[in-house]
Order: C-alpha cells, then sequence, then structure tokens
C-alpha cells in the first residue's frame, strides 16, 4: 500500500517509470525494514493490521480525491473509505488517529467545488440549486454513516463466543454492561494521564523514537519531502500533519511499555515523506539530465540516479536486522513450560500480565497440566 500510494502522489505526466516506481520501492522497503514494523510483523499482534488499514485509507482517499479532480465524478471511494473505517474499529481503536485529517481532507475538497459552483447558475434558480445541493449532501452523508455502522455489527461475535464459556474469555463480554466495558477498553483507560511536566517529557521521549526507526540519513529526507508535499500536495500534506499530531498527542498520554507501538501510523508516514522526498529529487535530476542530455535513447545516465537509491533500504534492513531476528528467542515458551513442568497437581496459578499469554498457549494447545487452574 506505500508502494501505491507513492505512485499515486508522484507526477503523473512522468515520462520515465523507473523514476517513479523507484521512489515507491524505497519507501516501502524503509517502512518495511523499520525496527517497530519488522518486529510487529513477525509475531501475532494487532498493529501491524491497523498499520495496513491506515495505509488502504489513505490511498482510498487519494482515489476519491483523482474521481474529484476528474469529470467522472464518484461517491463509491467516499463510501469504500466509511466502510473500511468502521471495520478498522472493529479490530483497534488507533484508526481513529486518521479522523480528523480525513475530515479535513474531505471538506477541504467539498469547500472548494461549493465556492466553484456557486456563481455558476443564474440568480433565479440559485436558492433552488442550494436545496438539491443540501439535499443531495445529505444523501451522501447518510450513506456513509450507514456504511461506517454496518461492519461494527461484528462486535456481536463478542457476546456470542463469550456464552459458551471458553478457556480463554477475556473481560466476559456476555451481559450488556460487560460488553461496553469491553469495547470501549476501560480496563485500559487507568492508562490514560494528563500530568503536564510528565507529558513535555514523554514527547521529548517519543520524538527521539524516529531516530531509532530510521537511519539518521533519512530524518532529514523526511523533513525536506514534507516541505516539497505542502508545496505541491498542500491539502494532502495537511492531512498527514493533523494525522501525525493526533498520534502524538494522543499517544504521550498513554502511559504503555509497548508505546512504541502505538507510533506506527506515524512511522508510516514519514515514510511516505522519504519516498516523496526521493521522488521529487529524481524529477529534479532527470529533468536537468534532460536538458544536458538531450538524446531520448541515453537512458542511462538518467537512470544511474535510481540505481543509488535502492541501496537505501540495505543500509536499513543492516541497521535493525540483528534487533529484529527473533528466530532464537524462546523465552516466554521456556518459561511458560517450566512454570507447569514443576507445579503440582490441580495446582492454582497466578500470573500478572502478559505473563498469562504464554502459560495459556502451552496449557490449553501443548495440554500440559492440563488439571491445572491459571
Amino acid at each position: 500500500m506505500v508502494y501505491l500510494i507513492i505512485l499515486k502522489l508522484s507526477i503523473s505526466n512522468y515520462q520515465l517509470t523507473i523514476t517513479r516506481m523507484v521512489p515507491a520501492v524505497v519507501a516501502s522497503l524503509i517502512f518495511a525494514f523499520s525496527t517497530t514494523f519488522w518486529e510487529q510483523a513477525v509475531i501475532a499482534e494487532k498493529y501491524t493490521l491497523n498499520a495496513f488499514f491506515f495505509s488502504l485509507l489513505i490511498f482510498i482517499l487519494l482515489k476519491w480525491q483523482e474521481t474529484q479532480n476528474s469529470k467522472l465524478k464518484t461517491q463509491n471511494y467516499l463510501y469504500l473509505f466509511a466502510f473500511i473505517l468502521g471495520l478498522s474499529f472493529t479490530h483497534h481503536f488507533q484508526t481513529i488517529y486518521i479522523v480528523p485529517g480525513a475530515l479535513f481532507f474531505l471538506f477541504s475538497h467539498g469547500l472548494t467545488r461549493i465556492r466553484s459552483h456557486r456563481y455558476i447558475s443564474h440568480r433565479g434558480h440559485r436558492e433552488h440549486r442550494g436545496k438539491n445541493h443540501s439535499k443531495i449532501l445529505n444523501a451522501k452523508f447518510a450513506i456513509c454513516i450507514v456504511l461506517f455502522l454496518l461492519p461494527l455489527f461484528l462486535y456481536a461475535y463478542l457476546p456470542i463466543r463469550a456464552s459458551t464459556h471458553p478457556p480463554l474469555n477475556w473481560g466476559c463480554p456476555d451481559t450488556p454492561a460487560r460488553f461496553v466495558e469491553h469495547i470501549t477498553a476501560k480496563s485500559y483507560q487507568g492508562n490514560m494521564g494528563s500530568f503536564i511536566p510528565s507529558l513535555k517529557s514523554r514527547f521529548i521521549l517519543h520524538l527521539n523514537f524516529f531516530t531509532s526507526q530510521f537511519n539518521i540519513w533519512f530524518i532529514p529526507a523526511g523533513l525536506f519531502g514534507f516541505i516539497f508535499l505542502l508545496v505541491k500536495r498542500p491539502r494532502f500534506g495537511v492531512f498527514l500533519l493533523l494525522m501525525a499530531i493526533t498520534n502524538l498527542l494522543l499517544a504521550i498520554r498513554y502511559d504503555i511499555s509497548n508505546i512504541e507501538d502505538y507510533y506506527l501510523p506515524s512511522f508510516l508516514l514519514f515514510s511516505i515523506l522519504i519516498g516523496y522526498f526521493i521522488h521529487f529529487l529524481l524529477f529534479t535530476l532527470h529533468s536537468l539530465l534532460s536538458r544536458l542530455i538531450p538524446n531520448p535513447y541515453s537512458l542511462i545516465p538518467k537512470t544511474a540516479p535510481c540505481l543509488f537509491f535502492l541501496f537505501l533500504p540495505i543500509l536499513q534492513c543492516n541497521a535493525h536486522y540483528y534487533s529484529s531476528d527473533h528466530s532464537d528467542h524462546y523465552i516466554a515458551y521456556d518459561h511458560s513450560r517450566n512454570v507447569l513442568k514443576y507445579i503440582r497437581q490441580r495446582a492454582v496459578i497466578f500470573l500478572e500480565g502478559d505473563e498469562n499469554f504464554p502459560c495459556w498457549y502451552t496449557h490449553y494447545i501443548e495440554r500440559q497440566e492440563s488439571d491445572a487452574v491459571i
């Protein structure tokens, strides 16, 4: 999805295809080899599926913008955006980070279109046309609301499954009260802090996460990419900025040990900015070389810079391979087996936090000490 987003952002009338594809490849691989995404991608967790939802929603908005700027206007992508957003909420509420920026992106396009059509009709028809336009907007809004709410019915799975009393019944959401507590993550609301001095320190700490995710050379590339994006595509640049700000403001309030995982949306956005910077740089170089070397068949000197940029993901991979290689990590598995191995029969085991999960796996799936209670 990052690859496709960069292709959408690149200049459409660009003749040399490789100079559009290379930035897309580089950006997607730089994100793939970032520390947190790589670490999460090789385990059974929720954050990488969140990243997929984020990138898919961004791509859908770009497709919607593309249709609004063409003669064949359609709202199908807007409806798809509403449906996928609702679907993502059934997975994790992290995708709420995209909502403020998406509202700005959609309404800024809508207001521009309203202004451009306001004075086209005659004065006598203006009021009638305004009423029709208002009805159309209300109808579109209603469709979006219905499509957003439709996937939320997947939550009905929780009380249905909980009523069968499975061995892992987190929150036991088989009553209305427990169901609401479960889907609103009430047990995690105590982790949300608002003490100003701690927020300031966490803000500085969290900014340092970016230097651990990306090679130091990529940081200025992402910043310059954001500046170029604001110049060339200001609406989309502000949309990404609002999404990053929302991510930061909510994450610095959340006191949890694996807080870096909650910054995956911002890391994804930064990878897009790096890709856009590379595209802008290659476009400039290609334009310059085309003037210096007018022969259309001399592609080698024009495509040579692309080969240099293809080495950048290798640097990213090399820097983070060791920390992301968990092929020999058996700590959780060995710990759970040892806990269950040396207990007496019909024992009750008390564990804290995430220590439960490996022991539940060993107990219920591998059937070790099946008469124990965890």
